[in-house]
């Protein structure tokens, strides 16, 4: 069963009183009210389109008034009129442990406003037990996460944020604009196989590794079956904006893992251990820090999720190949993706798999419906959604 799907039998008495839901859950009908007034914090400025629809999606998709402001940029008490705002509502883009994405003086605002305070929040593996004290700081109440309802519990269990109202989401969802952009056949696109991936810190864990791993891997293959590729997990290849859109529907297929992480790092040990590690070994690899450091914190939380990357892949109709993985309930293997094991054993079968371009094609279009006609992918959905929750915890303020 989904993780999104998975409080729909419970009433709503129960909905109410549950502090850990998913937030598709949240299916009651839209509060007749007038519209809330809701202040968005968010890096209007990012670089890659990913993160610059998620922001858009709420002016576009939301019934209340949204009101942007970077608080990188710009003083919330200069920009906006902050005594007909009714919701603070901060962005994933913004961090609020930074004081360059969140200066003082902004964080104080924030601290000082009385109405209700909530967060979008992704890459929850990092300073955890900071993290948690910042919420209490700034007055959060509800928090909109990346996480499944298990891993709510396990990660945000503390007394201390009794308060706080934690919703699962996905990471990202298809944005209109994914959905209207044109593509070409897979037979006539240059080459084979494109990817970007991105070396993770070895304290994420084993499974941040598999977003380099997975490039090395296909590599080889390549070396052996031969084909037109682009690929690199190197942080000076990466590429943003539109240009990453014509990246990857330049490629038949694209490689992808399962989001997320195997160690989230609490009190930050498993991070200054390693670091401090390397600066004595600055050779070692990712086994020999595992061995000698980070193998007693593997495991603590296992967290997996699909990711906007494989959305923006589908609705490029760019075949996916990827490792083995549950893709919160949306991927079949060898239906949706071309199944690529960690092992190799099946090296030879997805080699020629690439090669048949009618097979490809059939699995993109099939892809393509099955999942971007998906309504509760729709970035339209997840604002819904999210308005809902905004005015739940607005009217208890």
């Amino acid at each position: 069963m989904r993780f999104f799907d998975r409080f729909l039998s419970k009433n709503d008495s129960s909905l109410l009183e549950e502090k850990y839901m998913s937030l598709a859950s949240l299916n009651r009908g839209e509060n007749k009210e007038k519209a809330l007034n809701i202040l968005l914090l968010a890096d209007d400025r990012h670089e890659a389109n990913v993160v610059q629809d998620h922001i858009n999606s709420f002016r576009k998709n939301s019934k209340n008034n949204i009101f942007l402001v970077n608080p990188i940029w710009q003083d919330i008490d200069k920009v906006s009129n902050l005594e007909k705002i009714d919701i603070i509502l901060i962005h994933y883009s913004i961090l609020i442990l930074s004081d360059y994405f969140l200066p003082e003086h902004n964080a104080n605002i924030i601290k000082q406003f009385n109405g209700p305070k909530a967060q979008i929040i992704q890459d929850e593996c990092r300073w955890v037990n900071r993290m948690k004290t910042r919420m209490v700081e700034l007055g959060i109440r509800a928090v909109f996460s990346s996480l499944n309802v298990k891993n709510l519990r396990e990660v945000y269990g503390d007394e201390k944020l009794k308060n706080i109202k934690f919703y699962s989401c996905l990471p990202g969802y298809i944005s209109s604009h994914l959905k209207g952009i044109k593509t070409i056949p897979i037979k006539e696109r240059p080459l084979d196989i494109v990817y970007r991936g991105r070396e993770l810190p070895f304290w994420h864990g084993r499974q941040a590794q598999e977003k380099s791993e997975i490039a090395a891997h296909m590599l080889r293959l390549c070396g052996q079956y031969g084909g037109l590729i682009d690929i690199s997990s190197k942080e000076t290849t990466r590429i943003y904006g539109d240009d990453w859109l014509e990246f990857i529907a330049t490629g038949r297929a694209t490689l992808g893992v399962e989001g997320g992480v195997s160690i989230f790092d609490f009190d930050e040990k498993a991070e200054n251990e390693t670091k401090a590690y390397l600066a004595d070994n600055p050779e070692a690899d990712f086994e020999e820090v595992f061995e000698k450091i980070l193998k007693p914190f593997e495991g603590n939380v296992i967290h997996r999720t699909i990711t906007p990357r494989i959305f923006e892949a589908i609705c490029l109709k760019t075949a996916l190949i990827l490792y083995p993985g549950n893709y919160s309930g949306l991927l079949k293997a060898n239906v949706h993706y071309i199944e690529f094991k960690p092992d190799g054993s099946n090296d030879k079968k997805v080699a020629k798999k690439l090669k048949d371009y009618d097979y490809l094609q059939e699995m993109v279009d099939r892809t393509y419906d099955e999942v971007v006609n998906n309504n509760k992918l729709q970035a339209r959905f997840f604002i819904k959604q999210v308005d809902v929750a905004l005015e739940q915890l607005y009217s208890k303020r």
